[in-house]
């Protein structure tokens, strides 16, 4: 069965009201990720973060078990829902059409997130989960599984022969790699090219030539040469 072309629905979703601890919480939490994303994990204090969100210092250790506690959270929240991603729209292929279309559906996820999320993608962007242990057990947890499960489905692509005989691994880390190239990069292509990954246009555009290129290649086919 070939699944419908579409792009993520972005609608917003209705919450309840944050009751006042909630709220505290969630403030600290974002001003933290501000800070991480400017000054980087070492340069943000736990005073610095609870001056700039206007409440007591004690709370972050009361909310987070400390400053490692709220990066910890931030890289677990964002981390769970890549994962999800990954393995709710990249099922088995059931045929090419429906390989192109659910890495479509894929890579506009992953690219809105750098948009939606551009604090905790800068985060990534900056710090290297090898150097903190915590970090690294988030990475594991979730991300390389996010890895992992983009690695199988090219696996079920190649059982299936949709897919010449590349390594699967090879053709997850390029995906990857063209995603988060984009998204670290936004600042300097706006800059020199006059494009970024904001406009979602050109998000939608370029999911597309990642996949072309993939798919196809960057040579013309013999019947145009």
């Amino acid at each position: 069965m070939v699944v419908k072309k579409k792009t993520p629905s972005r609608k917003p979703v209705k919450k309840r009201a944050p009751t006042a601890e909630q709220d505290s919480r969630e403030i600290l939490y974002r001003v933290a990720l501000k800070q991480f994303a400017q000054k980087g994990f070492d340069g943000a204090s736990v005073k610095s973060i609870a001056q700039e969100a206007k409440m007591n210092v004690s709370l972050i250790s009361y909310y987070f078990e400390g400053k490692e506690g709220l990066l910890r959270e931030a890289l677990e929240r964002f981390g769970t829902e890549r994962l999800q991603d990954a393995r709710t729209i990249l099922t088995p292929p059931e045929s090419i059409e429906d390989m192109r279309v659910k890495l479509r559906v894929w890579l506009l996820q992953f690219l809105n997130c750098h948009v939606d999320e551009p604090d905790v993608c800068g985060i990534l962007h900056r710090e290297n989960p090898f150097e903190r242990k915590f970090m690294f057990d988030v990475f594991q947890k979730t991300f390389l599984k996010s890895f992992e499960a983009v690695a199988d489905f090219f696996r079920q692509a190649k059982k299936k022969r949709l897919i010449c005989d590349l390594d699967p691994m090879f053709l997850a880390a390029s995906f990857f790699a063209n995603v988060i190239h984009l998204g670290k990069n936004q600042k300097m292509q706006q800059m020199v090219m006059g494009v970024s990954i904001q406009d979602e246009k050109y998000r939608s555009i370029v999911a597309d030539q990642i996949i072309d290129l993939h798919f196809n290649g960057i040579l013309q086919s013999k019947e145009n040469l």
